[in-house]
């Protein structure tokens, strides 16, 4: 006589392990700048069950440029709604957490009394991936920078007269400005010209 299947039970003595760790972000093409998201995400080999009611985990992220690590701390979730098996966390990005693409990687995992196991109680293994997946987070907190552009241009006669023409930025607009001189006027002529900017674009290049 066969049994039933509910007289099936499991018996589990392994803890999870930790299979990967990924890095993302939430910006732009998948890259970071200010007050952007830095996540983590450690994968498990079974779904889990966390308890930090003694101390919540972080995650040690290093190869910013300024040499500086920095932590990325838990993002919370009911395991027991959601059944998953994996891990997340997040770091803010604040000023010069500059990152050149692909660099940042898991230094350690700070646990922290956090209780980490799987669905049978199982406690996780400590063993950690002794690599970051590869992927191409860029971390750029820095505005760009410009330079005024100046060109002198010789006038032939009062129909085509020289001058210099600046190529500037004010309050996030390109603005070029044109001293004119060289029309039957004896007086400079100041003038903003936004149609410059066409036949001016090798000059910003």
């Amino acid at each position: 006589m066969f049994p039933n299947l509910q007289d099936y039970f499991v018996i589990d003595t392994h803890g999870p392990v930790c299979q990967s760790m990924a890095i993302s972000a939430n910006g732009n093409q998948g890259n970071a700048k200010l007050n952007d998201r830095l996540a983590v995400t450690l994968v498990f080999s079974e779904n889990l069950q966390v308890d930090t009611s003694l101390g919540s985990p972080s995650v040690l992220l290093t190869g910013f440029s300024d040499g500086v690590d920095r932590q990325a701390v838990f993002v919370p979730v009911n395991y027991q709604q959601v059944k998953s098996n994996q891990m997340h966390f997040e770091l803010l990005v604040g000023n010069g957490f500059n990152a050149p693409t692909g660099q940042l990687t898991v230094k350690s995992v700070n646990w922290n009394n956090a209780v980490v196991t799987d669905l049978y109680g199982n406690v996780k293994s400590n063993t950690l991936p002794s690599v970051t997946l590869p992927h191409d987070v860029l971390v750029d907190t820095d505005a760009p920078t410009y330079q005024p552009v100046i060109a002198s241009i010789t006038g032939t006669d009062s129909t085509t007269p020289g001058g210099v023409y600046i190529i500037g930025r004010e309050s996030g607009n390109v603005v070029v400005r044109v001293s004119l001189v060289g029309f039957p006027s004896t007086e400079p002529r100041s003038e903003e010209h936004t149609s410059e900017l066409q036949s001016l674009r090798h000059l910003v290049c």
